[in-house]
C-alpha cells in the first residue's frame, strides 16, 4: 500500500545520498513510495539525452508505483491557492507542479516526501497536506 508521494527533490536525494538510498531503501523495495506524471515529467526534464530519459522512465516504472491525478486537481488547487493567497506571500511558494502533487497526495490521503521547505509551507496553511523531509529517516 502507498503511503507517500514522492517529490523529484526526494527523488535526487536518494539518487545523491547513499546514506539516504539505504534509509529508504525497505519503503522503496516495498512500493510505498509512488509518483505521479507532473512530478516524473519534472524530474525528466533533466535528461541529458534520450538514454538518460530512459533510465530514468525506467527508474521510476521499476521503483515508484503510479499515483493516478484526481479528476478535480484543479479545483482542489484553484482552493489552495485561495488558501494560499489569503496567508500572504505563500502564493508564491509552490509552482503548478507542486501544487498538483499537494493535490495528488491530499486525494489519496499521501505524506508528500521531499526535500523543499514549499512543501512545508503548502502543509502549515492546506490542513489536508501531509509532508516529510526525506532526510527524515524511518525508524
Amino acid at each position: 500500500m502507498i503511503r507517500y508521494l514522492v517529490d523529484s527533490t526526494a527523488v535526487w536525494q536518494l539518487l545523491r545520498e547513499p546514506t539516504l538510498n539505504d534509509a529508504w531503501g525497505e519503503d522503496v523495495d516495498l512500493r510505498v513510495i509512488g509518483s505521479c506524471a507532473p512530478q516524473r515529467t519534472e524530474f525528466r526534464r533533466s535528461a541529458r539525452n534520450l538514454v538518460h530519459y530512459g533510465q530514468m522512465a525506467e527508474m521510476f516504472a521499476d521503483l515508484y508505483p503510479d499515483v493516478p491525478l484526481s479528476k478535480n486537481m484543479w479545483g482542489w488547487i484553484e482552493s489552495a491557492q485561495f488558501q494560499l493567497a489569503q496567508a500572504g506571500g505563500a502564493i508564491r511558494a509552490l509552482s503548478t507542479v507542486d501544487l498538483m502533487v499537494c493535490a495528488t497526495a491530499a486525494h489519496h490521503g499521501l505524506i508528500v516526501l521531499h526535500d523543499d521547505n514549499d512543501f512545508v509551507t503548502a502543509a502549515a496553511i492546506l490542513p489536508d497536506v501531509l509532508h516529510r523531509n526525506v532526510r527524515d529517516i524511518p525508524a
